[in-house]
């Protein structure tokens, strides 16, 4: 049996195993996905790692699969949250779409088809000025009535 390692992202590696025996068409590949640890398991993990010497430490993460990334990572978080402990949290970037966005476009693209529709109005009421008077027609004052 023979093993090719492929390298999916930067905290996860797949497997590809194939047999060697003739006819034999099954391949079995291991879906890689980038591995999330809970707060819970993060402390332990901590609390471990503070116990060990630090020769047993490499064995430790070897034995767990993690970087010492991973624990330099965790003991920074772990020094910037108020209470000092972690907690769970969404990982990737923040986000800064302002959530009163949505409206202000709304409230633009609004504005921009009333003014279009003012310039018409604007238009046609000229046209109608231009049209009375070569026509010798009296400008009617559409004014409200009083009530």
């Amino acid at each position: 049996m023979r093993q090719k390692s492929l390298v999916a992202s930067k905290l996860s590696v797949s497997t590809l195993v194939s047999s060697d025996e003739p006819g034999s068409h099954n391949e079995v590949q291991v879906v890689s996905k980038a591995r999330r640890f809970t707060a819970k398991f993060k402390q332990k993990v901590l609390k471990d790692i503070e116990a060990l010497t630090p020769s047993e430490r490499g064995a430790y993460l070897r034995k767990n699969g993690l970087y010492s990334s991973h624990i330099w990572r965790w003991r920074k978080q772990v020094d910037q949250s108020p209470a000092g402990v972690l907690v769970e949290g969404r990982s990737g970037r923040k986000s800064t779409k302002d959530p009163n966005a949505a409206k202000i476009l709304q409230l633009e693209r609004e504005n921009e088809r009333l003014n279009r529709k003012l310039k018409q109005a604007e238009t046609i009421i000229e046209v109608q000025k231009k049209l009375s008077d070569l026509l010798g027609l009296p400008m009617a004052d559409h004014q409200k009535p009083d009530v």
